[in-house]
């Protein structure tokens, strides 16, 4: 789904740099009951492999994946979405990631 996606979006808007940003951590999710959780994570590993292996040779698209710090310590009280200390970490890895990414097109 995202990498049709990103083909509308390049054909429409013709961008220098496309970010796709990685499923979730969902096994990370206390608020998901086993054994969906299992199955929940196991799906995001499969999405974002395959998403990463679609990107590999594409030099003006590129993969966020989520730091390893929005799993279960950078995890909100409701056991499903990232703390503020969460997402902090998460926009900072994808700033930086976004900024190196455009380093590299601008070759």
């Amino acid at each position: 789904m995202q990498y049709t996606l990103a083909e509308l979006i390049a054909d429409r808007f013709k961008p220098n740099l496309l970010v796709h940003s990685a499923v979730p951590p969902m096994h990370a999710c206390k608020a998901l009951p086993q054994p969906l959780r299992w199955f929940m994570g196991r799906w995001a590993r499969e999405m974002n492999t395959t998403l990463a292996g679609q990107l590999a040779d594409q030099h003006q698209r590129t993969l966020h994946w989520h730091p390893e710090s929005t799993t279960s310590a950078g995890m909100a009280a409701d056991g499903m979405h990232p703390s503020a200390a969460g997402y902090s970490v998460w926009a900072d890895g994808l700033s930086r990631h976004i900024l190196a990414a455009q380093a590299a097109v601008k070759g």
